[in-house]
């Protein structure tokens, strides 16, 4: 018997999972949506401005464990 376990239809992420950046000025942890890569997004904890395409990404939980 065979599995599939993937498919292309399926996201990669967890469904309540939702993509954070990190600020390499303080080190914040945010959540920028949906935004595009290359778009530039403000910090919200030091103003920074963050290059999407160039941050430190990871997809964090939502659920506030």
């Amino acid at each position: 018997m065979t599995r599939k376990f993937f498919s292309a239809d399926i996201p990669a992420g967890a469904e309540n999972s939702e993509e954070s950046v990190k600020c390499p000025r303080c080190g914040a942890m945010f959540g920028v949506g949906r935004q595009k890569d290359g778009a530039l997004v403000n910090c919200p904890v030091c103003q920074k401005q963050v290059n999407l395409a160039e941050a430190q990404k990871i997809e964090a939980s939502n659920e506030g464990y």
